[in-house]
């Protein structure tokens, strides 16, 4: 199966090929020359929360989509301390997770490491697999940015005490137990509850 998601804040906009609706005949299967005229009207009802264009034709029509946005990347990831718990961290308002832009010459693993170290404060944790790459809009002026972010699970060797980055209005970074998180992020954004959902695919992580 081939299937992307963006994520509008609260809204999400399903781009999958066939195998994700075999079992669900209604709806229409779309060419890749339809995604700008859905895409517009998905962006302007801000009243519908989800919408799904269904392709024969994913590639073509993730590449139609990417030519209507600046493409950002990004990554970040989720650590487990010896003790069984995640890092989490709250910003402007939400709980997150850590997370940060690329810079130029970095792979997504150091980007992930760098941040993590950067925004809360630790050294040390290591990658033991990727979780997922999740996407997200939003605009600079009239400028429509999508920000692509690599996920990675890492373990860490020790409870590390967490400094938060507060220039990033990083307000606190905190250790929870995974049920615990996962009511924390009931006040965060889909996008990050998508990450923790997909960790539980890596064997013995979650």
């Amino acid at each position: 199966m081939a299937q992307n998601i963006i994520y509008y804040l609260d809204r999400s906009l399903i781009i999958t090929d066939e195998s994700f609706f075999e079992k669900n005949k209604e709806g229409q299967i779309m060419q890749p020359e339809d995604i700008s005229k859905f895409l517009f009207e998905f962006e302007s009802d801000h009243k519908k929360k989800l919408a799904v264009f269904k392709t024969h034709h994913f590639k073509e029509s993730w590449e139609e989509i990417l030519k209507q946005y600046s493409v950002i990347e990004a990554a970040g990831g989720i650590v487990k301390n010896p003790n069984g718990e995640l890092l989490a961290i709250f910003r402007l308002g939400k709980w997150d997770l850590p997370k940060g832009k690329m810079e130029k010459g970095e792979s997504p693993e150091d980007t992930a490491l760098r941040e993590i170290s950067e925004e809360c404060g630790i050294s040390g944790h290591q990658i033991i697999g990727k979780i997922c790459d999740t996407y997200h809009t939003y605009k600079i002026g009239n400028r429509k940015i999508l920000k692509k972010t690599y996920w990675y699970a890492f373990t860490i060797n020790e409870v590390s005490e967490l400094i938060p980055q507060t220039i990033e209005n990083i307000e606190e970074a905190q250790w929870f137990k995974p049920s615990e998180l996962i009511r924390k992020l009931e006040n965060s954004y889909p996008s990050i509850r998508q990450v923790l959902n997909d960790a539980r695919a890596i064997k013995g992580f979650l």
